[in-house]
């Protein structure tokens, strides 16, 4: 089975936020993503980021990829989730991971919130 995997080329801002630009290592194509976090599972390291440009319904898409490090040249890797209950426990725990750092910052103050 082919691996799939992309390289961190560089970053690029956009409205204030600072992309990544990824790499497919196979055909050259380039993707600027958005990082929202990183979790680890089962050993392994996941980041999870945001398209950088929404679909034509402009909901945001998210796409969740498995750190790993070239064993001949240490380069930082991504590779693509195909195993879908994989993706699922890995989103699953990046979700708890981030609603439970949102609340705690609600709590502390650092972010408000108004419901109107």
């Amino acid at each position: 089975m082919r691996r799939y995997e992309a390289k961190f080329i560089g970053a690029s801002e956009r409205d204030d936020n600072l992309l990544s630009v990824l790499e497919d290592t196979h055909n050259g194509d380039e993707y600027y993503l958005l990082p929202i976090g990183q979790c680890e599972y089962e050993g392994d390291v996941y980041t999870v980021f945001s398209d950088a440009y929404t679909g034509r319904d402009n909901r945001p898409r998210l796409t969740i990829l498995r750190v790993v490090h070239d064993a001949k040249t240490g380069e930082l890797l991504y590779e693509a989730v195909r195993n879908r209950r994989l993706l699922r426990r890995v989103f699953d725990k990046f979700y708890d991971q981030y609603t439970e750092t949102y609340l705690r910052d609600v709590e502390q103050g650092n972010i408000s919130v108004s419901i109107d």
